[in-house]
């Protein structure tokens, strides 16, 4: 492999640089907890052919990433190189991971860094000259130094109405849902995630910095990331190490919130398009601190069918993670994640890893750890062996994991849900439903449906409610 260095430098304080114009249509770009990447260009490729279950290749992946010379800056996780990537569902499947040209991050103490990697001939450069190095090739010369910061007006949704290709239809699912209880009954597995399938034709240009500029602007805590045709709001952290201190938030058990359900586009005409918090919608502005609970998140807490649901996905990260740490905290029962139309169980995990494994990199985590029973099943095997029997399609990233690492093997990875693909103008949208005894049929149906309502209000909030219906109807 070529020799390659990196070089980092800080942008003076208060430069405030637009993340979403920096990654533009082409790059690359992940936000979480007041934490940004945005990425441009290749300077190197590692392909794992059999996947992120082939743990000897993934090593020889992360060392040769961790060969590259320059180092990170202390105490700044994501200076320097990182890698970037997004783990397909199916463990087994080729996956590629990604080390950009360039890159920026704005730190969560407000402070913004640039990373340039060349080869090791290339003469170090200064902070304006990796500036603008970056912004042109974000920008391709086209924009105004002006369009560079940080935008100062109202994010604006895509005017854009989806039509409704092809799903799987509601009935379908149901029958999914039965012969998974039977697996239940017969002991072949304890907890299975099945997802249903919806296509829609869109005429625009994917435009991947308007849309995630719109869901940003309703201020929900989720990760929001961008990588060629993928596009998500992820609401689930599979795995974040920043030095020894490692955290999980795995979630389960899901309810949509009624005065949502009652007021969405696909329930009333002539709202669609919206903002939902805006004085005049007619549609509920996001839950605050002063709200009453919702019946629904009273409902969920005390579901022993979801209580269980989510303690299969808990268990099972904890049992993971528990042995690798020199002290751990579990809270003994979830917390309700209420956003603005669905409210899941949550249980935030804290560990710190014990001196011997504090080497560990958070990619060898994701592979530990990957897929969960969020989104996968147990005994994780059967579980993964009866979805690919039962789902009539690949789900591809969906259920996977996106995510970044640095050369100190820190990084975050989130479960790619809530998402989309866009390739040659048709979308593509999953969402799943866990499985266990006690699951009603047609109450999964609904949840599944409530998770694409839930993507479709992030990204493309003017869609014609008829189309909406057709999709979920199947």
């Amino acid at each position: 492999m070529t020799d390659f260095h990196s070089h980092t430098v800080q942008l003076p304080p208060g430069t405030e640089l637009d993340p979403l114009i920096l990654a533009g249509n082409d790059g690359c770009y992940f936000s979480r907890d007041g934490m940004t990447i945005a990425t441009k260009g290749v300077a190197a490729r590692f392909e794992l052919s059999n996947g992120i279950d082939d743990t000897s290749d993934l090593r020889r992946c992360i060392e040769l990433f961790r060969s590259f010379d320059g180092d990170q800056i202390d105490n700044q996780p994501g200076t320097g190189a990182v890698l970037l990537g997004a783990v397909p569902f199916d463990p087994s499947q080729p996956m590629q991971l990604i080390v950009p040209e360039l890159s920026y991050v704005r730190e969560r103490d407000g402070s913004e860094w640039i990373t340039h990697i060349g080869t090791t001939s290339t003469p170090a450069t200064t902070a304006n000259e990796l500036a603008s190095l970056l912004l042109q090739s974000a920008c391709q010369g086209s924009c105004e130094t002006s369009e560079w910061h940080s935008p100062s007006s109202p994010a604006t949704s895509s005017k854009e109405r989806l039509e409704h290709l092809s799903s799987t239809s509601s009935a379908d699912y149901e029958k999914m849902v039965e012969v998974a209880l039977e697996a239940i009954d017969g002991k072949m597995v304890d907890k299975v995630v099945l997802a249903r399938e919806v296509l829609f034709r869109t005429e625009a240009s994917y435009d991947p910095i308007s849309l995630l500029r719109y869901a940003q602007s309703q201020v929900e805590p989720l990760t929001y990331f961008h990588l060629g045709s993928l596009i998500g709001a992820s609401p689930e952290l599979l795995i974040s190490k920043m030095d020894r201190v490692i955290s999980s938030c795995p979630l389960a058990g899901t309810r949509e919130l009624s005065q949502w359900r009652d007021k969405s586009p696909a329930n009333i005409d002539g709202i669609a398009g919206k903002s939902p918090n805006s004085g005049n919608s007619g549609l509920p502005a996001s839950p605050t601190n002063d709200s009453p609970v919702p019946h629904e998140q009273q409902e969920l807490e005390h579901s022993i069918k979801d209580l269980a649901e989510h303690r299969f996905v808990v268990d099972a990260v904890t049992r993971t993670i528990s042995p690798l740490c020199s002290s751990i905290m579990v809270p003994p029962v979830p917390q309700a994640l209420s956003l603005q139309t669905l409210v899941h169980l949550s249980t935030p995990i804290k560990g710190v890893l014990a001196e011997q494994y504090a080497q560990l990199t958070v990619l060898e985590l994701v592979s530990l750890l990957h897929p969960t029973p969020a989104v996968g099943g147990v005994p994780k095997d059967k579980a993964i062996s009866l979805i690919k029997e039962l789902e009539p399609f690949e789900r591809g990233n969906y259920g996977g994991a996106v995510g970044w690492m640095d050369k100190a093997g820190n990084g975050e990875w989130a479960i790619a849900i809530r998402c989309a693909e866009v390739e040659d103008h048709v979308v593509r949208m999953l969402a799943g439903a866990g499985i266990v005894r006690g699951s009603v049929p047609n109450q999964e149906a609904a949840e599944t449906a409530a998770k694409i309502r839930s993507t479709l209000q992030l990204f493309w909030p003017e869609s014609d409610p008829t189309e909406i219906n057709k999709a979920l109807a199947g």
